[in-house]
């Protein structure tokens, strides 16, 4: 990997990759509505964990029609309503958890507007008879500052949900993430950050 390559590289799929465990964890979280946000302008179902495991939606390059909007979403909202069926989530908590999601979306929108933008940016220069690696550097730099608002905001909103539901349902959560893991890593081999980053395979095998 160059190093204009390295600096980059979708810096939302890097802080999403980097909080993921800790959502799953929860079993509910915004990565995948903020995932979402810079392709779509209607608010998206509320997200789920399974959302943000490998191979889901923080593991694609935020581009305008990487997905079916409505796939995407009704997705979303499956794997949503089956993890609140599996901890016996309340109509009150129910709820509470899609208002505190509503409320982060609303919050986080123009973060990630923004965001996409400047992966656009980086794209146009890339895209240059001749590449500025300082004017990429630069806005790397703005990424990491919007990656790390959203990062924060992806926290309270994961703290949140959590004193939502009770240790019993955060356990429940947990265990369906784990279940969910396995059968993706026995099916796929990936590693834990998507494609191309399993340890099932030694360096030069095929």
């Amino acid at each position: 990997m160059t190093k204009s390559h390295a600096s980059t590289r979708p810096l939302a799929q890097r802080f999403v990759s980097a909080g993921a465990l800790g959502a799953l964890a929860l079993g509910l979280s915004l990565a995948a509505s903020t995932s979402a946000l810079a392709q779509s302008d209607a608010p998206p179902a509320a997200p789920a964990a399974g959302m943000m495991q490998h191979g889901g939606p923080m593991n694609h390059d935020m581009r305008s029609g990487d997905m079916g909007h409505g796939h995407m979403h009704q997705g979303m909202e499956r794997m949503m309503e089956r993890m609140l069926d599996r901890v016996h989530a309340t109509p009150e908590q129910r709820t509470r958890i899609r208002a505190l999601q509503k409320s982060a979306w609303e919050h986080n929108r123009p973060l990630m507007e923004q965001m996409h933008g400047l992966r656009q940016q980086s794209m146009q220069l890339l895209s240059a008879s001749t590449i500025d690696f300082g004017a990429l550097e630069n806005l790397r730099s703005k990424q990491m500052a919007i990656a790390n608002q959203l990062s924060r905001q992806m926290t309270q909103t994961q703290y949140e949900i959590a004193l939502v539901l009770t240790p019993a349902q955060r356990q429940q959560a947990y265990a369906m993430m784990q279940e969910r893991m396995k059968h993706r890593l026995d099916r796929d081999g990936h590693g834990p950050m998507g494609h191309g980053m399993g340890m099932d395979k030694a360096p030069g095998d095929q």
